[in-house]
């Protein structure tokens, strides 16, 4: 949890969108929306290549419709949750 908590400093001050694979990051009481430039998290069972891009497609019309900024994604295979400020 510390690590999560140093490199969640790191991304705010650099003013990043962070797209980890990193599940402490899906910890909302830990990376509070609002208190960072945007989280966007893939979680599935496999990380793997063919996962990956499965959900990179599955989010880009989310993307079409509204930023991530400020805001914490999770991205599954079969939803989107979204945690805003």
């Amino acid at each position: 949890m510390r690590k999560a908590l140093l490199r969640h400093r790191h991304v705010e001050w650099r003013s990043l969108l962070a797209v980890p694979l990193d599940l402490d990051f899906a910890i909302v009481q830990a990376h509070p929306p609002g208190t960072h430039a945007g989280i966007i998290v893939f979680r599935s069972k496999s990380q793997d290549e063919l996962t990956l891009i499965s959900l990179l497609k599955r989010m880009a019309p989310v993307l079409k419709r509204g930023s991530p900024e400020g805001q914490l994604w999770i991205v599954q295979p079969e939803r989107i949750r979204y945690q805003k400020a």
